[in-house]
């Protein structure tokens, strides 16, 4: 039997028996699209009372249409409750990546969406309460998970010291921006952050 102008999965579909052993196989499983669980209550710890003071009295203002629409609150259906688990992070780990044997999850924290374009008042020490929140709750629990950073995109200058704050933090990977700005994301507005 000959194996020339056979393709690489043929040899080992043929030599693997004869060996006794697997072929080798190299697959980096990476789920870039991971949203955690939280409320604007677990960012008092990170900010001042001032501001949850305000959030509870005036509540947030920024919501624009969710892009893409999603159902289930955003959930997979096949989900089970945070709470059997035991907590948010729990979860994740458990029914996310060792279930699914992924190796690294990207976090994305959707308040970003919207915290991002409060007043600076509350823009900044809550995207600056995320990241935080994200690094003391998920990053240093959970080697393989990396997390989007949320920044006030409506205020260019914090938004830019808050890129510099984690800039030397690897688990940062990249940085969230609503899809509807007060102006165009191509806008002179924004260069600073890109």
């Amino acid at each position: 039997m000959t194996l020339l102008g056979a393709d690489r999965s043929s040899i080992d579909e043929i030599a693997a028996p004869a060996v006794g052993h697997r072929p080798r196989q190299a697959l980096l499983l990476i789920d870039g699209d991971i949203h955690p669980s939280y409320t604007v209550e677990d960012m008092a710890p990170y900010v001042d009372a001032s501001v949850m003071d305000r959030v509870h009295e005036f509540g947030l203002h920024a919501h624009g249409e969710g892009y893409p629409r999603v159902r289930n609150g955003g959930g997979r259906l096949d989900s089970r409750a945070g709470e059997v688990e035991g907590t948010p992070l729990n979860m994740f780990q458990k029914q996310l990546l060792d279930e699914y044997d992924e190796k690294v999850g990207i976090l994305i924290p959707m308040a970003g969406h919207h915290w991002g374009r409060e007043r600076d008042d509350l823009a900044v020490p809550l995207c600056s309460a995320m990241n935080q929140f994200m690094v003391d709750e998920w990053l240093d629990k959970e080697s393989r998970f990396f997390c989007t950073l949320n920044v006030p995109m409506e205020h260019p200058a914090a938004a830019v010291a808050e890129i510099e704050k984690y800039r030397d933090d690897r688990r940062f990977v990249q940085i969230l921006l609503s899809g509807t700005g007060e102006a165009d994301l191509s806008g002179q507005k924004y260069w600073p952050i890109y």
